[in-house]
């Protein structure tokens, strides 16, 4: 069962290299296969040596999740329209730097799990980016001066 279990997780490693090289040779699925091999034992050999596993909180990922598709929908209308309006050469797009308040929170796993999942999350939206997260806020870079009104939300 181990082995089985092993062999499916470096297949799942060596098909995601495929699709990822985007080409099919002898010499990239001897890479795919054994790049996968060696990856799927390292990880196996680091869970092994380390205790802890990755635990995320689970009802705020929720919440944060479902409000990602509302805002790039959001997101996405405004900035089309703002595009289409580029068609006119005497327009031009810029962006600004914004600093978001963000509660970074301690240094305990579940912390760790929702300061990492809610930077990720802001920079899915097509508006922002997140640039640095390490200060007091996190600096963004948007395309319109206006971000969605949830990111304040969620984001404390």
């Amino acid at each position: 069962m181990a082995l089985l279990s092993f062999l499916a997780e470096a297949l799942g490693l060596a098909v995601l290299y495929l699709v990822f090289v985007g080409q099919l040779s002898v010499a990239e699925l001897l890479a795919a296969a054994g790049s996968a091999v060696l990856a799927t034992l390292c990880r196996r050999i680091v869970a092994r040596a380390v205790d802890r596993r990755f635990a995320a909180p689970r009802a705020p990922v929720a919440a944060l999740a479902a409000s990602v598709g509302t805002r790039a929908a959001a997101d996405s209308a405004r900035l089309t329209a703002r595009f289409a309006a580029l068609l006119d050469p005497e327009r031009r797009l810029s962006g600004r730097f914004v600093t978001q308040p963000f509660r970074k929170g301690g240094d305990a796993p579940r912390e760790a799990a929702r300061r990492a999942l809610a930077i990720a999350l802001a920079s899915l939206a097509p508006n922002a980016f997140v640039v640095d997260g390490a200060r007091g806020g996190l600096l963004m870079h948007r395309l319109l001066p206006a971000g969605s009104s949830g990111d304040r939300d969620w984001l404390r």
